[in-house]
Order: structure tokens, then sequence, then C-alpha cells
């Protein structure tokens, strides 16, 4: 057995390339899958440390929501039951600082002292006052303000303040964190909270409170409790849950889609390599069996060397994965998060199941072909005369008609949450289909090819196209460069898809130019609006986000008011019948209209009632219909102004949106100017519909990436098999060079070899892609994502046929030369 073992290993160390092509083939499929299965628990740790950095470490924050009268006491707080560490009362506020070129920008003051802010949230200087106490008109800015408006310590900064001016002496200056990490749309200041208190006269009052628990798992309960205290504010945890996983569950979702089909490849492309492998081990096996050694002997040591490429995998990959893991991270980071060092988030049980998944594809892969070795005649394996058997090219093709009928009949047919499972089964299944087609379909297409290829390459190309068929390592070959170029049709269509029905949202879902929101954004500043030059018209609505739907253990995105009179001149709404008359029904009673996909994800029809968590309490709304947008990826819906107002309890609008009969970005700055002391955040729908579309490109590009990864493997693969090929075709090639072929025929014949592999791989990629992008409707639907047009790449083809043909001649390069080296004596010899 030791000579066995050692045999093996010296077999794997003279083959150091073959080793690294198998060990990369593993290395990129782990590294995937690490990626894959922790993307979505690394953004969310990421938002969430760095969210609550920004905001500060209180587990529950407790705000005003009426700007009229927003000032509290904090004194109820400290009653509450349960033990809190502490309890910082802080009061916000905006402040304009205008400078000498009359550019405007507006600040958001945390009036606290500096002992509450080493608990809340502490900074760490870049320089300060020393020996000065924090009070009176001191100030501490960022480091970004102190370059950008040039200032020093020590030096005087006026701020308009509740309308009157003040100045204020830099204290410190602090490093992009905590309050001063996002600076993207305002600039953050911390200022001594007595000071505020007393340019707004609120004698010990606050409009912020901050709370720290003792004990965090008591949050639910004492958010529950300071509710019923504190009836007019807002109570809240300060990092919601469920705006972080809006964040996150795009992109990780997609991705989740698009590990299928790599997972999918690798597994064929490692059965592959260990399927080449075993056929190099005969000889070797053949001289063991002679000599005594056992089949389970010879088992055990190829099933050790197969562990050994899996561990070897697994540990690479799963550094690798690491890599690609913080590379994702940073591209889908936001650009204030990215200030401070990217922390990706995994475990030892990631690593684990990476590791885990490594080995199994890696041995999975390997045992067939190993176990089939043992199933031939020891005399056919001792002359090498043996061959793996597999199922005919008939029954093969037949099985991949059925599958591919299947997936035909099933996928539009299943709906709910079967349909998840169902579309990821089709997706594997149209990979499966597409390699058990292509030997029979080859087969055909050689024999129709062989007279034009007699034609045009003379008797070279009739060889050529014999040797093709039948020949197992060429249509490996063939379905490699297919699945490859499946996989990056289909994630390309997708991506085209997506990113072209996002542009188009706000064109044909709107009419207006601008969106607005603000602080205080009443009906007073609704009119004042509408009194600015180059406004045509204002539109003003309320939004409530992350509703709790209780009875049916889901949430909705986003909820908006209608005003059943005027949404339809700024807004439009794609519904089944009269949209006016089934806006102006949300009127009657507590109505709701549900995108498709909630409607569907909650599992509900026309006439039945879910229950609300609004603000003002748990409010029951009977479902009215349905309609089809892409706002909000189509978690969204529609109820009445009337109910939407009492229900959220609140006065102040949401949005606002404006039609201009001017140019939008002049009428956007012309409102910045005239509205700063509202601190709005202004944004013209070609901005807004640039920043989504950005976005969307980062998922895909995401997802582009991990389809050329995969389309690398299959490369490799490919690369793999022509050098086999050549290794198991020595001595044919020796016999036709001892009867006359010259070096250039031989060169000439892997070549037309190579470029009819690579045009047939392009037609089954094709083939399979449009299956695939067939499937893309019902993938949408499966996920509860809005459907969008699909965009068949047919003026494309041609691109992806010349990669397939180019992809297949460079990897021929290799077998030609050494073709060309081949010693016809030796070889014949050896056989």
């Amino acid at each position: 057995m030791n000579i066995i073992a050692r045999s093996i290993i010296k077999s794997i160390a003279e083959r150091k390339f073959r080793t690294c092509l198998i060990i990369f083939s593993i290395l990129i499929a782990t590294a995937l899958f690490f990626s894959s299965i922790t993307i979505s628990n690394s953004l969310t740790h990421v938002y969430t440390q760095k969210l609550e950095n920004a905001q500060g470490n209180a587990d529950i924050i407790i705000k005003s929501v009426d700007n009229t009268d927003p000032f509290f006491s904090v004194n109820k707080a400290e009653n509450l039951s349960k033990s809190t560490s502490y309890n910082i009362g802080e009061i916000q506020s905006p402040a304009i600082y205008i400078t000498e070129s009359n550019n405007i920008n507006w600040f958001n003051l945390h009036g606290l002292e500096e002992g509450e802010l080493e608990k809340l949230n502490p900074i760490t200087f870049v320089d300060k006052q020393n020996n000065q106490l924090f009070e009176g008109n001191k100030i501490i800015v960022s480091q970004g303000v102190a370059d950008k408006f040039k200032l020093s310590i020590g030096d005087a900064i006026v701020l308009e303040v509740n309308g009157k001016k003040q100045s204020f002496n830099i204290y410190g200056i602090s490093n992009p964190m905590g309050y001063f990490m996002d600076e993207s749309q305002f600039y953050s200041a911390i200022v001594p909270k007595g000071l505020l208190s007393q340019i707004y006269q609120t004698n010990g009052l606050v409009n912020y409170v901050n709370i720290k628990l003792a004990d965090v798992t008591d949050k639910p309960a004492a958010i529950t409790e300071l509710s019923a205290m504190y009836k007019d504010q807002m109570v809240k945890d300060p990092v919601s849950p469920e705006d972080i996983k809006s964040q996150t569950s795009v992109l990780s979702t997609a991705l989740m889609v698009m590990v299928v089909v790599v997972t999918f490849m690798s597994i064929f492309i490692i059965y592959t390599c260990f399927k080449v492998l075993t056929i190099e081990r005969l000889p070797m096996v053949g001289t063991f069996r002679s000599i005594g050694a056992t089949k389970k002997v010879i088992h055990l040591l190829l099933i050790a060397e197969s562990l050994f490429y899996g561990v070897i995998g697994a540990v690479l990959g799963s550094a690798l994965g690491v890599v690609i893991l913080n590379y994702i991270t940073s591209m889908t980071t936001p650009g204030y998060i990215e200030q401070s060092p990217i922390m990706s988030q995994f475990s030892p049980v990631h690593i684990v199941a990476s590791s885990l998944f490594a080995i199994l594809l890696c041995l999975g892969s390997s045992l067939m072909p190993i176990l089939k070795t043992s199933k031939a005649p020891l005399k056919e394996v001792i002359l090498n005369l043996t061959e793996l058997k597999d199922l005919g090219k008939r029954k093969k093709f037949i099985i991949g008609l059925v599958f591919i009928a299947l997936i035909v009949i099933l996928a539009p047919m299943v709906t709910g949450q079967l349909s998840v499972v169902v579309i990821g089964v089709s997706v594997i299944l149209a990979g499966v289909a597409l390699t058990l087609v292509i030997p029979f379909l080859t087969e055909l297409a050689a024999v129709i090819l062989e007279k034009p290829y007699a034609l045009i390459f003379g008797n070279i190309g009739s060889l050529a196209l014999r040797n093709i068929r039948g020949n197992s390592n060429m249509m490996n070959t063939i379905s490699l460069i297919a699945i490859g170029i499946t996989s990056i049709m289909f994630v390309n269509t997708a991506s085209n898809s997506v990113l072209t029905a996002t542009t188009n949202l706000y064109s044909e879902s709107s009419t207006f130019d601008i969106k607005m929101t603000a602080a205080g954004a009443d009906q007073q500043l609704v009119n004042n609006i509408q009194k600015v030059d180059g406004v045509k018209d204002v539109y003003a609505n309320y939004e409530a986000k992350n509703v709790k739907v209780i009875d049916k253990n889901g949430d909705i995105l986003a909820i908006d008011s209608v005003d059943s009179n005027r949404h339809l001149d700024f807004w439009k709404v794609d519904v089944v019948g009269d949209a006016k008359e089934q806006l102006k029904s949300l009127d009657n009673e507590r109505n709701i209209l549900l995108a498709v996909q909630v409607k569907e994800r909650l599992g509900v029809k026309d006439g039945d009632t879910i229950t609300l968590a609004f603000p003002k309490g748990n409010k029951e709304y009977k479902v009215q219909g349905n309609f089809n947008t892409l706002m909000y990826t189509g978690n969204y819906a529609l109820i009445s102004e009337k109910y939407m107002k009492e229900d959220l309890g609140t006065t102040m609008y949401s949005n606002m949106y404006i039609k201009t009969n001017q140019n939008p970005s002049t009428v956007a700055k012309k409102m910045e100017r005239q509205f700063f002391s509202d601190r709005p955040q202004i944004i013209t729908v070609k901005d807004w519909q640039q920043e989504n579309v950005k976005s969307n490109e980062q998922i895909f590009s995401i997802l582009k990436g991990f389809a050329f990864l995969s389309m690398l493997i299959g490369i490799v693969g490919v690369f793999n098999n022509l050098v086999i090929n050549l290794i198991q075709r020595r001595r044919s090639l020796a016999m036709l060079r001892s009867i006359g072929m010259s070096k250039a025929q031989t060169a000439k014949m892997i070549f037309i070899e190579s470029l009819t592999l690579g045009l047939i791989g392009g037609v089954f990629g094709c083939l399979g892609g449009y299956l695939l992008i067939w499937l893309l409707p019902y993938i949408y639907k499966a996920l509860y994502i809005p459907p969008v047009y699909i965009f068949y790449p047919f003026s494309q083809v041609w691109l992806y046929f010349l990669a397939s043909a180019c992809i297949a001649i460079v990897a021929s390069i290799s077998p030609m030369i050494k073709s060309s080296k081949l010693n016809i004596i030796n070889v014949i010899k050896y056989e």
C-alpha cells in the first residue's frame, strides 16, 4: 500500500500543472460559495455597526414628531421600570452656515455635554483646546469641515440657529467617526446642550432622548413601555432591522440565484477533471492490481487523493472567499461608510461550511469515476483497453428533452413559496439538460458538416469532424463552453433588462420634475413652494416605511398616501380597471392597494383584511386590489391620505413632488436657497433616476463578476480537456504521422477541431442562455421581484460565438505545440 501511495504522490508531484488546474477549479467554486453564504450577514453587520457608530450606541431613541412643539421632558424615561445604563437627553437643531461666496451649507447640531458624548458616541480629536471646558459658545466640527472651510482651533464660525446668527469658537476637530461619519448630505457639529437650551429657551426640555439598556434583551418590552409614556413622541430602535434588511436583501437574493448556476458549472467541471484523472491512473491501477492490490485499497488511495485536492482547495478557496467578500462589501457600502475600515462579517461556521462544500464537491465529483474503474475487467485495465462507459447518447438526449419539457411545463404553473424551489430546480435542470443533449446534437452536427468541411478544409476537415464524434473529452469541452456562455448571457440579459427598466422607471411612472423632503413640511411650506418662480404645481403626501403586517408575519417596505383628486396628475398607477375610480374607493373605508409582489408574498386576495402596525395602533385594512410597479422593488402599497394622516398621527408631509415650467436643476437650486432653514433634501427626477441606476449597476457588476469567474473555471476545464484529449490520442496521432501526416497538417487538424468545438459550444451556449432567459420572468416572480421587459440579446449572438471560438482556439495552442513534439517511435513502442 505504501508503494501505491508513493506512486500516487509522485504522480501528483510530476503533474504539477494538472494538480494546479484541479485545485484551481475547487478553489474558485469554494470562494464563490463562501462569499455567497456570508454576504448577507456581512452587509447586515457592516450597515448595523457603522450606522450605530454614526448615531450612537443607544438601544432606544425617543424623538419628537411635532415640529410646532418639539420639546419634552426626559424625566419619564428615567422612571423606566427596567434598569438602564444611561438616559441622555439631547437637543438636535438645524443650523445654516453661509460662506463669503454666498454658498449655503447646513449643519445638524447635537446639543450634548462632553461627558454625555463620551458615553453615547465617543470621538477622537485631531486637535482640541486643552485646559478648557466644553461650555458656552464652543463647537466641535469634523476634520472635513475644518479642511473645507479652513478652520483651526479657536477660530470663529457664525451659524444661523433658530433664525438668529450665533458665533461659535472651534473647541475641537474630530476624526471622521461617530456623528461625523456621514456628511454626504449635511455637516454635523457638537455644541454644549446648555447653549442650545438657552437659544430655544427650553427650560431643560429636550427633543431627543438616547437610552442604553442594562440588558438589551429587554428592548421590546422597554419600547412598549416607553411608547405608552411618550404617546406624542416616536419611540424606536435607532437602527431598524427592517431598514438594514431592505438594503441587503436585494443583493443577497440575487447572489443566491447566481450561485446556483456557478455551483452547477463547478460540479460539472470538477467531475470532468477527475474523470480525466482516473483515466490517467488506469495504467498504474492495472499494474498494482496485477501484483495483488485489491479494489478496496485502490479506491481508498484514489479517494485520499481526492480529499487531498479538496482540503487544499478548501483552504485556498476560503481565503479567496474572504477577499471576494471584502470586495463585494466595499463595492456595495455607501460612500460615507467607506471612510472607515470595512469590516466583513463571517464566522468559523462559514469557513467550516465552505470547507465541507469543497471536500464534498471534490469527493462527490471523483467518486463515480473512481468506482467505475473497478467495474472494468482486470485484463482490460492492465492492457489499458478500458473506457469508462456511460449512458448512450440517445438515452441522454431523451432524458435531456424530458428535463426541458418539465421546465417549460412546471415553471409557469407553480406559485407561492413552492415556486422558489421549482425555479431553483429548473435552473439546475436547464444546465443538466444542456449537457445531456449536447453529445447527440454534436454527432448530428458533425454528420451535417462533414461534406462542407471536406470542401473547405479537404480531408483534414473530414478527419477533424470524425475525431470529434464519439470523443467524450471533446463533448465535455463543448459542454464547458456552452455552460460558460449560458451563464454570461443569462446574467448580462438579466442586468440589462433591469437597468433598462430602472432607467425608464421614473419617466414611465411619474410626471413631476423634482422630489423634495424637509423638516416641518406642513401645508404652509407647500404653499410657499408653490410661489417659487419656476414651480408649476406641488403635490404632497405622507409615507410610512417598514410597516409590519401583524397577521401575516411580514412587512411592507413603503406605503404612500393618495389624494384621489391629484395623485394621477403626478404618478401613473398601473392598476386593473379605471385608476381614478380605484383611488377614489380608497377614501370609502380603510382600503389598501397592494403591489402585485406584496399581494403574492402575503398570500392574500381581494376582499381579505390585513392588520398594519401604525404609530397610532394596529389598524385593519381591506385589500381592494393590486397594481404593477417597480417602486421599492415592488414592496409597496397605497392607502387614502385621510386614513394615513390619522393612523400616522402627523400633520407633516413626507414627500413633495413638484412640476416645473423651467429647468428643474435651476428651480431646485432656488428652492435650496429659499428653504434652507427647513433642511430640505431636493433631487431632480433625472438625478434620482441616475442614483437608482448606479445602485443597480453595482449589484449587477458583482453578478457579472461571478459569471466571469465561472467562465474562467470553464476555460480552465476546456484547456484541461484538450490537453488530456491529446494525451489519450497520442497513439492515433503517432500512427497518422507514421503514414505521412506532417506536423503542419496535425496542427491544422487540431485547430479545425478546436474551432468546431468553440462554434458548436457557442450555439448550444446561446440556446441554453435563451432557455434561462425564458425563465427570468418566473425567477422574478418566485423572488417577488417586479416583472420587467426582457430584452433577448439577438444582436449580440455573434459576440458569444466569437468568444467561444476564441476560447477554444487559445486553449488548443498548447495541444498543437505538444503534438508537434511527439516522438512517434516512443509513443507507438509504449502503446
